[in-house]
């Protein structure tokens, strides 16, 4: 059985409804979390599929919307032919959404649980907003 992860952040696109075949459909959210380190606010986004019936559950939710997402790792491994190496590659696969700051309030008014990818996401109002973030990369 796979583990479930969480992770907590601000909503920064919801894809629509791409059915693939008859039966599958699929559609994506982009988590956007910002971790601060020794004064330096650090960028990641998350792509995360929900699939099926799962894809309706993001209808209730918008852009900018802070939120703590439920989510398995899945991978799978892909040879394209006798020629090419083969290749590993994994989905975060989401099955539940749910308000941050709800989230917040299950715990007893304390902040999310520190893991590596929300460990320094705000409690309250969540991350910068994407832009608000001064770029320093040299490319």
């Amino acid at each position: 059985m796979a583990k479930n992860y969480e992770a907590w952040g601000k909503i920064d696109k919801i894809g629509p409804r791409e059915n693939v075949s008859d039966k599958l459909a699929k559609r994506v959210l982009w988590l956007y979390q910002a971790e601060t380190y020794e004064g330096n606010i650090y960028e990641n986004y998350l792509q995360m599929e929900f699939i099926n019936k799962n894809c309706d559950m993001l209808d209730s939710w918008g852009e900018g919307d802070f939120v703590k997402v439920t989510f398995k790792i899945a991978g799978r491994k892909y040879k394209k032919d006798e020629e090419t190496p083969e290749k590993v590659f994994c989905n975060m696969v989401a099955w539940k959404v749910e308000s941050g700051k709800a989230a917040k309030k299950d715990t007893g008014g304390a902040s999310a649980p520190a893991t590596p990818a929300n460990a320094s996401v705000p409690a309250g109002d969540g991350p910068p907003i994407p832009g608000d973030v001064k770029d320093d990369l040299p490319f």
